[in-house]
């Protein structure tokens, strides 16, 4: 048969609905067949399977780093445990810190015990325990609230003693909390059942006068 024969033989095939589906359908098969056997050879499994691999261990590595790096840098504002240090007296206490701080002599003598402590060589702590209650003093560097109460209470004052203005902040007529600074460092008091404004003055004429 010549090209020209075939081709007139070919133009007067018809194809129907029926048969136009079904090619197309065993054209599909043969596609997918194909890529079925593409996509799932053995070399592409484990070509797929490598890729998975390094992908994974890439992130358990900067998971890892990431983790080590916030268990090393702390986030700002997130306080930290600070370095204490005891000492024996207010004179070792301020031979180690650097600064001098002195025993508040109407409270040692009063006291069943003082305890003298130093946190990362920036605070100095005395407190004396007394039956039923204990006074804590504090001075540091700066001029900032260092005595680490930050209770709400209902009255707050500020008074004059030894040329410094003393914030007192207590309940009715009773402060556990006083603060002040001298311009370099920084005071506080605070005790358990509070104290009295005359109480307050005895104790800072102390620290000033000692």
């Amino acid at each position: 048969m010549t090209l020209g024969k075939y081709c007139e033989t070919m133009l007067k095939i018809e194809i129907t609905e029926d048969m136009r589906r079904r090619l197309i359908e065993n054209i599909g098969r043969k596609v997918c067949t194909k890529q079925n056997k593409k996509r799932y050879s053995p070399v592409a499994k484990i070509l797929s399977a490598a890729a998975c691999f390094i992908v994974l261990l890439t992130g358990i590595i900067i998971l890892s780093g990431r983790i080590s790096d916030m268990s090393h840098k702390p986030e700002p504002g997130i306080l930290t445990s600070p370095d204490i240090t005891e000492k024996e007296s207010d004179k070792e206490l301020s031979d180690y810190i650097g600064f001098v701080i002195k025993d508040i002599p109407s409270l040692l003598k009063g006291s069943a015990e003082a305890h003298y402590k130093a946190y990362n060589k920036e605070l100095a702590e005395i407190i004396y325990s007394f039956p039923g209650r204990t006074i804590t003093y504090r001075k540091s560097f700066g001029s900032k609230d260092n005595s680490g109460i930050y209770g709400m209470y209902d009255e707050e004052r500020i008074i004059n003693l030894g040329g410094y203005e003393v914030t007192l902040k207590g309940n009715d007529g009773v402060y556990p909390l006083v603060l002040w600074n001298d311009g370099h460092y920084a005071f506080s008091i605070h005790s358990d059942n509070g104290l009295s404004e005359q109480e307050i003055q005895e104790i800072i004429l102390e620290i000033t006068e000692n």
